[in-house]
């Protein structure tokens, strides 16, 4: 089975942001052959271990991950980024705070861009960038196709 995301170099180096979640643990099985680095609040339970080359514990709601990701792009050198991190269900996520969902949703997604572009900037070659947006405007469940 080739891998869900294919790229010319060989094992390349993805960034997984979210790794944790829902979506981050049914993706990691799909890149096999690829070195993971997985960023989250806390490292995904009830993986083998070798699935990830490296973990990163990381808060993208805080102002401050910008910095910490544009390091550990410098250190993975990834041809790609998949953009899990979102508050979809707060109370699974254990996040009520609306205020903390928009740090993390909104200016964490930007924050994730601006490290791509600041990594870009000084010789890295991040070539894709995937972000599922729909489904936080459409929800995880639908009765149809959208």
């Amino acid at each position: 089975m080739a891998p869900a995301l294919e790229m010319s170099q060989a094992n390349p180096s993805v960034i997984v942001t979210g790794v944790s979640g829902n979506l981050g643990r049914r993706l990691l099985p799909l890149l096999n052959g690829f070195r993971i680095t997985g960023i989250d609040l806390s490292p995904p339970t009830a993986l083998p271990a070798s699935t990830l080359e490296r973990f990163v514990s990381l808060d993208l709601g805080d102002e401050t991950s910008c910095r910490h990701m544009v390091a550990a792009f410098k250190q993975a050198n990834p041809a790609a980024v998949v953009h899990l991190a979102f508050v979809i269900d707060p109370v699974r996520a254990g996040i009520l705070d609306v205020d903390r969902m928009w740090r993390i949703n909104v200016a964490g997604t930007a924050r994730v861009m601006e490290a791509i572009t600041e990594h870009n900037r000084t010789g890295g070659a991040v070539t894709k960038f995937v972000y599922p947006s729909s489904v936080s405007a459409y929800g995880p469940d639908l009765p149809g196709e959208v």
